[in-house]
């Protein structure tokens, strides 16, 4: 693959962006926050030639690299979620030790990253619209595709753990969702209570299926997930902007 003649790299934000320099000679490569031995995964990452640059910018995602780095050493290489240590992460992905923890704070924080952008990423912002059992068996469906990495996932603690995450990351999506549902008013306390207790059911009931192997296909786990949510809202949002069962199958 072919590199841009000018091609430099310069940090944007979060993201490491290659641009094209016009007037430069050289074919050098600069790169910050990135070694040269990962260069060839970057690369990836770019398009050939200065048209292919669209406006002679493209930002190359960071936490993607960190991600794609750890996700291959689980489950391509078999290595115990464990034993992964920072060190390899930046070996695989290139990224220097100050990119990584200008982004996670810890391996635990880029855990719960992994489970943010591959497998729940659709449940961020739902509007009154949103198809909660289409989006749910598609996530069920990401979590069973990264199986090996996520059941060694929700059994680590400390600080930061996936499982904390997963269950205070629940609870604020159906309460925001539910509120966007009810309208402007805050949502009646019943409502409320009802929202966070299903929150915590439906968040142990994917943790068990995890834990016990994806015995039932998630088709099937959602369907149950959403019988469950169901019972009472019926009743609960009488009243609301957008009413009945949100969970109705």
């Amino acid at each position: 693959m072919m590199l841009p003649s000018a091609l430099h790299w310069q940090v944007t934000g979060k993201h490491l962006c290659p641009f094209v320099d016009n007037d430069a000679q050289s074919s050098t490569i600069r790169c910050y926050s990135l070694h040269a031995a990962a260069l060839s995964k970057v690369a990836s990452a770019i398009m050939t030639g200065r048209e292919g640059l669209g406006e002679s910018k493209m930002a190359i995602d960071v936490e993607a690299l960190v991600i794609d780095a750890l996700l291959e050493l689980v489950e391509q290489e078999g290595v115990p979620l464990e034993r992964v240590t920072v060190k390899q992460l930046l070996e695989r992905s290139g990224v220097s030790r100050q990119t990584f923890y200008n982004h996670f704070l810890d391996k635990n924080d880029l855990i719960c990253q992994v489970y943010e952008r591959r497998m729940v990423h659709a449940f961020t912002g739902a509007s009154t619209g949103f198809a909660y059992r289409a989006e749910l068996e598609r996530s069920l469906a990401s979590m069973r595709e990264h199986g090996a990495f996520l059941r060694q996932a929700v059994k680590m603690g400390g600080q930061n753990n996936l499982t904390d995450h997963v269950v205070a990351r629940t609870q604020r999506f159906d309460l925001d969702w539910h509120q966007e549902l009810w309208g402007p008013d805050p949502m009646p306390e019943e409502l409320r209570l009802a929202t966070i207790y299903h929150a915590m059911a439906s968040t142990q009931m994917a943790l068990s299926w995890i834990l016990s192997g994806f015995p039932a296909p998630e088709s099937e786990l959602a369907d149950l997930i959403c019988r469950m949510r169901g019972i009472g809202m019926e009743r609960l949002f009488e009243g609301a902007r957008t009413s009945g069962n949100p969970y109705a199958l």
